[in-house]
């Protein structure tokens, strides 16, 4: 299943941000794509995106003990 997962990191004054965007499916015409929505229904998008707040901010702190 083609799932690309897409980071952008810019410096700003705060320090890093991080952007993230993933995309799962077949660009164009996915005669799949309506059963692989099925499973990632706009619930499981929401828990994804709950979890990776959660992880980007243990990141930054892992990152800021290494200074």
């Amino acid at each position: 299943m083609p799932a690309y997962l897409s980071l952008v990191l810019k410096d700003t004054p705060k320090g890093v941000l991080v952007k993230h965007q993933l995309r799962i499916g077949y660009k164009g015409l996915g005669l799949l794509d309506p059963f692989i929505k099925l499973y990632f229904s706009k619930g499981f998008q929401a828990d994804l995106e709950k979890h990776c707040h959660l992880e980007w901010h243990i990141l930054a702190r892992m990152l800021a003990n290494e200074n």
